[in-house]
């Protein structure tokens, strides 16, 4: 459009308002004004004023396609405007006002998978997180330009923009998240002019419990509890073990005291003084000095021994032998006496309670051989079985039975609190080396005597 011969050209397409880019007809009605046939649609462009104006079916216009140059202005001004099919427009531009009312939209459902909730005057709904696929439905209430209608859309809190339905009623979503969403929607006749609804729909999803503040509060509250419960059972524990590790400790002293002085009680001591003194007024020096050697070497044993928790079994050994060597010279070598050890066992390595044999090994000698009438036969067996020592002791003296009766018929009411103590200390043992086996003993009738089977936990050291 040509302004002037100094004036630049006036381009008008689309984007500044026209109905369409397609343009069938132009023409000047009576007052000067340009009258522009799109192939659909109608417009009327003032110079002057430079402002463009569209008439559609809000104005009374047929609207349909237009064919090139089907217009026609009568003398007396009238324009006449055919369109394909639907008739022709005639009117005076003169006479012409603008009366277009602005669409009217209404947001008219919200669609669960489940139901469908009519919306008529709440704008606000609040869904469980389950109730995340949403379809949206509006509509626009005009007959007259309802084909040319033309819709678009926006979920805030999750659309960007505004996204263009054409003529599609519906909006759907699915998988929403936790959250709150404004849903928002337009309608235009002509792509130009929109008109938003008066009332968005609110729409707020609830979180899952699980991913909620206060669940996770209690998750952690709850594992807090749980580490500190743990953490108050393994500080209870240790401190219990440590209790029972002190009072085994205690008892374990206790025990080796009493040992300790049940093996040097006065009658032992007593005996072998006077077996000492029989060889001297014997002039028996040779034996008197033996006797003495063995005697103090043992007593020094017994001493040493004492102060250890654990000694090797070589070193029990050798106050076993000892010992059974001196009674055997206090008694007039009324028994012989045998230690056989498994060759599998490394006797300086295995570790055992010290003092735990001897007082089995005494019992036999003074209740056992002793009161027989036949030649006494003492033998001391170590072997090893799986995890733990077998220690046997065996004799052919008159066994239990006829050992209590004795007793009674001498009067003897005095009970052996050294085996007590013994017993009781291989208990100990065993159990804190996890073996719970316990000492048997057994009565043999023929020949008559006593078994003695003493299981050891296999301690060694390295």
């Amino acid at each position: 459009i040509k302004k002037g011969a100094f004036n630049p050209e006036i381009i008008l397409s689309k984007k500044d308002g026209l109905p369409s880019d397609n343009i069938m007809g132009l023409f000047f009605d009576r007052s000067g004004s340009l009258w522009i046939l799109g192939n659909r649609g109608l417009a009327r462009y003032n110079k002057k004023s430079r402002v463009l104006q569209n008439f559609d079916a809000r104005d009374g216009a047929e609207i349909s396609n237009h064919f090139l140059r089907n217009f026609y202005v009568a003398p007396d001004g009238e324009i006449f405007i055919g369109t394909n099919g639907a008739g022709f427009n005639h009117f005076y531009p003169d006479k012409l006002t603008s009366n277009k009312n602005p669409l009217t939209v209404f947001i008219s459902s919200v669609a669960l998978p489940d139901s469908v909730i009519n919306i008529s005057r709440n704008f606000d709904f609040t869904f469980t997180h389950a109730q995340n696929n949403l379809t949206f439905s509006f509509v626009t209430v005009d007959f007259s330009i309802a084909p040319l209608v033309q819709y678009r859309y926006k979920l805030a809190g999750f659309d960007t923009s505004f996204i263009y339905t054409g003529r599609q009623r519906m909006a759907r979503y699915t998988n929403l998240t936790a959250g709150s969403y404004i849903f928002y929607v337009e309608a235009s006749a002509n792509g130009r002019d929109w008109y938003p609804a008066p009332n968005p729909v609110k729409v707020n999803i609830s979180p899952a419990f699980w991913n909620t503040w206060w669940f996770r509060l209690l998750v952690l509250a709850f594992i807090g509890t749980v580490v500190y419960i743990a953490y108050k059972y393994r500080i209870t524990q240790i401190n219990k073990e440590a209790h029972l590790k002190a009072a085994y400790e205690i008892k374990m002293n206790e025990l080796e005291m009493s040992a300790l002085r049940t093996q040097m009680n006065p009658h032992f001591i007593f005996n072998s003084l006077n077996t000492i003194n029989s060889f001297i007024n014997s002039n028996d020096r040779t034996q008197a000095n033996q006797y003495i050697s063995k005697f103090s070497r043992l007593i020094r044993l017994i001493l040493d021994h004492s102060r250890q928790k654990k000694i090797s079994l070589a070193d029990e050994l050798s106050v076993v032998e000892l010992y059974m060597q001196m009674e055997q010279i206090r008694f007039e070598n009324k028994f012989v006496f045998q230690v056989i050890t498994d060759p599998g066992i490394d006797m300086d390595t295995v570790e055992i309670p010290p003092l735990i044999i001897q007082p089995f090994v005494e019992n036999a000698i003074l209740h056992g051989l002793l009161p027989s009438d036949v030649p006494g036969v003492l033998h001391v067996f170590i072997a090893k079985q799986q995890d733990k020592i077998i220690c046997t002791i065996e004799d052919n003296g008159i066994g239990r039975k006829k050992a209590n009766l004795n007793k009674k018929e001498d009067g003897i009411k005095r009970e052996s609190h050294g085996m007590e103590i013994t017993l009781k200390r291989i208990d100990l043992f065993n159990k804190e080396n996890k073996l719970f086996d316990a000492v048997e003993i057994i009565d043999l009738e023929d020949p008559t005597g006593t078994k003695v089977v003493i299981p050891l936990a296999l301690v060694e050291s390295f």
